[in-house]
Protein backbone atom coordinates (compact mmCIF):
# COMPACT_ATOMS: atom_id res chain seq x y z
CA UNK A 1 0.00 0.00 0.00
CA UNK A 2 1.37 3.48 -0.94
CA UNK A 3 0.18 6.91 0.57
CA UNK A 4 0.70 10.55 0.82
CA UNK A 5 -0.14 11.56 4.80
CA UNK A 6 -0.36 15.45 5.95
CA UNK A 7 2.80 17.05 7.33
CA UNK A 8 3.09 15.29 11.09
CA UNK A 9 5.25 17.71 13.56
CA UNK A 10 8.76 16.00 14.71
CA UNK A 11 9.27 14.72 18.05
CA UNK A 12 12.05 17.56 17.68
CA UNK A 13 9.95 20.53 18.19
CA UNK A 14 12.90 22.85 16.43
CA UNK A 15 13.13 20.58 13.51
CA UNK A 16 11.33 19.74 10.43
CA UNK A 17 12.88 16.59 9.23
CA UNK A 18 10.74 14.15 6.36
CA UNK A 19 9.16 11.15 7.12
CA UNK A 20 7.96 8.15 5.70
CA UNK A 21 5.43 4.80 7.05
CA UNK A 22 6.79 1.40 6.48
CA UNK A 23 4.75 -1.59 7.06
CA UNK A 24 5.98 -3.23 10.29
CA UNK A 25 6.79 -6.43 8.22
CA UNK A 26 9.31 -4.77 6.22
CA UNK A 27 11.23 -2.86 9.23
CA UNK A 28 10.54 -4.13 12.24
CA UNK A 29 11.18 -2.23 15.40
CA UNK A 30 10.58 -4.02 19.01
CA UNK A 31 8.78 -0.70 20.49
CA UNK A 32 5.35 0.90 18.90
CA UNK A 33 3.34 3.52 19.70
CA UNK A 34 -0.51 3.84 19.37
CA UNK A 35 -2.05 6.95 19.08
CA UNK A 36 -5.62 6.68 20.52
CA UNK A 37 -8.00 10.56 20.59
CA UNK A 38 -10.64 10.35 23.16
CA UNK A 39 -12.86 12.13 24.88
CA UNK A 40 -12.87 10.78 28.23
CA UNK A 41 -9.91 11.27 30.90
CA UNK A 42 -6.66 10.57 30.72
CA UNK A 43 -6.74 8.34 33.15
CA UNK A 44 -9.39 6.09 32.48
CA UNK A 45 -8.95 6.16 29.41
CA UNK A 46 -5.44 4.92 29.85
CA UNK A 47 -6.58 2.10 32.11
CA UNK A 48 -8.92 1.02 28.83
CA UNK A 49 -6.04 0.64 26.50
CA UNK A 50 -3.96 -1.16 28.99
CA UNK A 51 -6.56 -3.72 29.39
CA UNK A 52 -7.37 -4.17 25.60
CA UNK A 53 -3.29 -4.54 25.16
CA UNK A 54 -3.13 -7.14 27.95
CA UNK A 55 -6.04 -9.20 26.97
CA UNK A 56 -4.85 -9.35 23.53
CA UNK A 57 -1.48 -10.72 24.86
CA UNK A 58 -0.98 -11.08 28.53
CA UNK A 59 2.60 -11.43 28.30
CA UNK A 60 3.61 -8.43 27.33
CA UNK A 61 4.64 -5.31 29.41
CA UNK A 62 2.53 -3.23 31.14
CA UNK A 63 1.75 -0.65 28.35
CA UNK A 64 3.25 3.29 29.18
CA UNK A 65 0.49 5.74 28.28
CA UNK A 66 1.47 9.42 28.22
CA UNK A 67 -0.74 12.55 27.25
CA UNK A 68 -0.27 14.67 24.35
CA UNK A 69 0.38 17.03 26.43
CA UNK A 70 3.47 15.64 28.31
CA UNK A 71 5.10 14.50 24.92
CA UNK A 72 5.04 18.50 24.09
CA UNK A 73 6.41 19.58 27.25
CA UNK A 74 9.21 17.02 26.88
CA UNK A 75 10.20 17.95 23.62
CA UNK A 76 9.98 21.93 24.04
CA UNK A 77 12.04 20.94 27.49
CA UNK A 78 14.86 23.32 26.16
CA UNK A 79 13.20 25.78 24.24
CA UNK A 80 11.13 26.76 27.60
CA UNK A 81 14.28 27.01 29.61
CA UNK A 82 15.52 29.17 26.96
CA UNK A 83 12.77 31.55 27.22
CA UNK A 84 12.73 31.39 31.03
CA UNK A 85 16.45 32.79 31.09
CA UNK A 86 15.74 35.22 28.55
CA UNK A 87 13.02 36.08 30.25
CA UNK A 88 14.63 36.83 33.55
CA UNK A 89 17.43 38.77 32.05
CA UNK A 90 14.74 40.86 29.82
CA UNK A 91 13.53 41.42 33.18
CA UNK A 92 16.73 42.64 34.94
CA UNK A 93 17.13 44.67 31.94
CA UNK A 94 13.81 46.57 31.99
CA UNK A 95 14.83 47.35 35.54
CA UNK A 96 18.09 48.49 34.88
CA UNK A 97 16.67 50.63 31.78
CA UNK A 98 14.12 52.72 34.68
CA UNK A 99 17.29 53.37 36.97
CA UNK A 100 19.07 54.68 33.57
CA UNK A 101 15.85 56.82 32.73
CA UNK A 102 15.42 58.36 36.21
CA UNK A 103 19.13 58.94 36.48
CA UNK A 104 19.45 60.88 33.14
CA UNK A 105 16.42 62.59 33.89
CA UNK A 106 16.74 63.57 37.39
CA UNK A 107 20.68 64.94 36.18
CA UNK A 108 18.74 67.10 33.13
CA UNK A 109 16.23 68.32 35.59
CA UNK A 110 19.36 69.05 38.27
CA UNK A 111 21.18 71.24 35.61
CA UNK A 112 17.83 73.10 34.26
CA UNK A 113 17.05 74.63 37.99
CA UNK A 114 17.83 77.79 37.37
CA UNK A 115 15.92 77.60 33.41
CA UNK A 116 12.72 76.11 35.23
CA UNK A 117 12.81 78.49 38.24
CA UNK A 118 13.09 81.39 35.61
CA UNK A 119 9.80 80.20 33.54
CA UNK A 120 8.06 79.94 36.71
CA UNK A 121 8.76 83.31 37.56
CA UNK A 122 7.27 84.40 34.05
CA UNK A 123 4.16 82.36 34.63
CA UNK A 124 4.76 78.63 34.08
CA UNK A 125 2.15 76.91 36.02
CA UNK A 126 3.47 73.79 37.72
CA UNK A 127 1.39 71.73 35.50
CA UNK A 128 3.06 72.83 32.31
CA UNK A 129 6.73 72.07 33.71
CA UNK A 130 5.29 68.98 34.62
CA UNK A 131 4.59 68.42 31.11
CA UNK A 132 7.82 69.86 29.51
CA UNK A 133 9.65 67.92 31.67
CA UNK A 134 8.02 64.36 30.67
CA UNK A 135 8.28 65.42 27.13
CA UNK A 136 11.90 66.04 27.09
CA UNK A 137 11.97 62.53 28.48
CA UNK A 138 9.91 60.82 25.54
CA UNK A 139 11.55 62.37 23.07
CA UNK A 140 14.82 61.12 24.45
CA UNK A 141 13.30 57.47 24.77
CA UNK A 142 11.48 57.37 21.51
CA UNK A 143 15.06 57.00 19.44
CA UNK A 144 15.90 54.26 21.60
CA UNK A 145 12.23 52.38 21.19
CA UNK A 146 12.62 52.28 17.32
CA UNK A 147 16.42 51.21 17.55
CA UNK A 148 15.37 48.39 19.72
CA UNK A 149 12.18 47.55 17.85
CA UNK A 150 14.67 46.85 14.72
CA UNK A 151 17.63 44.56 17.06
CA UNK A 152 14.16 43.12 18.36
CA UNK A 153 13.33 42.26 15.11
CA UNK A 154 16.73 41.09 13.65
CA UNK A 155 17.50 39.09 16.40
CA UNK A 156 13.88 37.06 16.18
CA UNK A 157 14.48 36.59 12.33
CA UNK A 158 17.75 35.07 13.52
CA UNK A 159 16.13 32.95 16.45
CA UNK A 160 13.23 31.96 14.26
CA UNK A 161 14.34 27.90 14.20
CA UNK A 162 13.45 28.08 17.94
CA UNK A 163 10.10 29.82 16.83
CA UNK A 164 8.34 26.79 16.23
CA UNK A 165 6.12 28.10 13.39
CA UNK A 166 5.56 31.01 14.88
CA UNK A 167 6.41 34.46 13.21
CA UNK A 168 8.91 35.56 14.26
CA UNK A 169 7.38 39.64 13.77
CA UNK A 170 4.66 39.90 15.63
CA UNK A 171 2.94 43.25 15.80
CA UNK A 172 0.59 42.27 18.83
CA UNK A 173 3.51 41.68 21.18
CA UNK A 174 6.17 44.40 19.68
CA UNK A 175 2.80 46.79 20.01
CA UNK A 176 2.95 45.66 23.92
CA UNK A 177 6.57 45.71 24.30
CA UNK A 178 6.95 48.86 22.95
CA UNK A 179 4.02 50.37 25.32
CA UNK A 180 5.37 48.81 28.45
CA UNK A 181 9.14 50.44 27.82
CA UNK A 182 7.23 53.52 27.11
CA UNK A 183 5.22 52.89 30.80
CA UNK A 184 8.49 52.88 32.25
CA UNK A 185 10.06 55.87 30.71
CA UNK A 186 7.33 57.91 32.14
CA UNK A 187 6.94 56.07 35.73
CA UNK A 188 10.88 56.74 35.63
CA UNK A 189 10.55 60.19 34.88
CA UNK A 190 7.35 61.53 36.82
CA UNK A 191 9.43 61.79 40.05
CA UNK A 192 11.81 64.25 38.94
CA UNK A 193 9.32 65.62 36.66
CA UNK A 194 6.81 66.31 39.76
CA UNK A 195 9.95 67.33 41.93
CA UNK A 196 10.80 69.86 39.49
CA UNK A 197 7.30 71.05 39.58
CA UNK A 198 7.44 72.50 42.92
CA UNK A 199 10.72 74.03 42.43
CA UNK A 200 10.59 77.66 44.15
CA UNK A 201 11.40 80.22 41.61
CA UNK A 202 13.28 82.70 44.13
CA UNK A 203 15.31 79.79 45.26
CA UNK A 204 16.00 78.13 41.81
CA UNK A 205 17.08 81.73 40.13
CA UNK A 206 19.87 81.46 43.26
CA UNK A 207 21.03 77.97 42.48
CA UNK A 208 24.26 77.74 41.31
Amino acid sequence: MVGVVPHVASSVATRDLPHIFVEQRQAYWPRNMIVVRGATDASSLARSIQSAILDVDPTLPIPEVVTSESLVHRSTSGQRMTANAAGGFGLLALVLSAIGVYGVVAFAVANRTREIGLRMALGATRVEVLKGVLADAVRLAVPGLVVGAILAAAMAIIAQSELMGLSPIDPVSFGAAAAVLFLIVLLASLVPARRASKVDPMDALRYE
